[in-house]
């Protein structure tokens, strides 16, 4: 009785054992196991098919499976890896993975920690091959961002057909209207000079209309003289005391710059119609291959990124770039927006 008892439960934790590893096969998931002072480490046989081995076909350790990585993402998974053993605390960390048939791999790792006299003393967890969200990831984001470079040359090509088209033909309309003015006073027809003059004071204004909405396409000076004189140039025209904090950035691609010049513009257009501000601060920094530009205000805060708002497109923007556009905006406390974007 009592050896049957114990063959249907031997067959009861194979079974178990099966049905584990056909839900790893089927999820990409792989577990492990490391018992630290011993230095033993075990692995599910979906993991070692995860690293394109035969299931428990190499003796596994920590130093075994550092090999097994890229030398270039050793060092962040062994700085994750001690701070886990250090704190106690679980991680969750993405890495790269090259397999023998040069295929590169991405994995998801999850680690938990087990305490025990004040100390870690085990570490266990999960690996998911998540590549192909990962490609589809890259893909969507190499799609929005060609979309965002199309448009910026729409916007490109816009201004530079209204400066050297209509501006152009407006312009040389202003000559003729100037030179016949003259003549009409010279002959000194009093309400024809004076119909005349307000002409040439509508096509003036229309001029600066036609200039401002090209410099709001896309401005000269930012493809010409780079994102620092833009900026100023727009703070300069700005109804609202601007400060600007800029820093020795450089150029930038052409993305990244046509980006972060329309978060600020974005920005303190919403500082001039929403905020009730008495001033705003801009500044425009770049940190260890990041650019970082953030405008500030004083006024009345509770600004949100929704779908109607332009800040949602600046959001999409900014994500195409694989940056991060972050709003603190209370109520009551003012509005701080910051993006950050790779130049890499």
């Amino acid at each position: 009785m009592t050896d049957v008892s114990r063959h249907g439960h031997g067959e009861a934790e194979r079974d178990v054992a099966r049905r584990l590893q056909e839900v790893e096969a089927t999820a990409q998931v792989g577990s492990w196991s490391w018992d630290i002072d011993a230095n033993v480490v075990t692995w599910s046989d979906e993991l070692y098919r995860l690293y394109g081995l035969a299931p428990q076909s190499v003796p596994m350790s920590y130093e075994t499976y550092m090999q097994l990585l890229p030398a270039d993402e050793r060092d962040h998974v062994a700085e994750i890896v001690g701070r886990c053993r250090e704190s106690g605390h679980p991680a969750v960390f993405t890495h790269r993975v090259v397999l023998a048939s040069g295929d590169t791999r991405w994995h998801q790792c999850r680690t938990q920690t087990v305490i025990g006299d004040g100390r870690v003393v085990r570490l266990f967890g999960t690996a998911q091959d998540i590549t192909e969200r990962i490609r589809t990831e890259r893909a969507l984001r190499a799609s929005r961002l060609r979309i965002v470079q199309a448009a910026d040359e729409a916007r490109r090509r816009l201004e530079r057909d209204l400066h050297d088209g209509a501006q152009q033909r407006l312009t040389t309309v202003g000559l003729m209207l100037r030179s016949a003015h003259a003549q009409l006073t010279r002959d000194g027809d009093s309400e024809l000079e004076r119909e005349m003059r307000q002409a040439i004071d509508e096509l003036h204004a229309g001029l600066d209309e036609l200039r401002a909405l090209a410099r709001g396409l896309h401005p000269a000076l930012l493809s010409n003289e780079g994102l620092v004189p833009a900026v100023r140039a727009l703070v300069a025209r700005s109804p609202l005391p601007v400060k600007l904090a800029a820093g020795p950035v450089g150029r930038s691609p052409s993305p990244v710059e046509t980006a972060a010049y329309f978060v600020i513009s974005e920005a303190l257009t919403n500082v001039v119609k929403h905020a009730a501000a008495c001033s705003a601060q801009v500044s425009v920094q770049s940190h260890d291959g990041t650019l970082v530009v953030e405008v500030t205000d004083n006024g009345a805060g509770g600004a949100v990124i929704d779908a109607g708002s332009g800040l949602r497109g600046l959001s999409d923007r900014v994500a195409a770039l694989d940056g991060r556009l972050e709003l603190d905006s209370a109520v009551g406390g003012g509005t701080r927006l910051r993006a950050e974007l790779p130049c890499a």
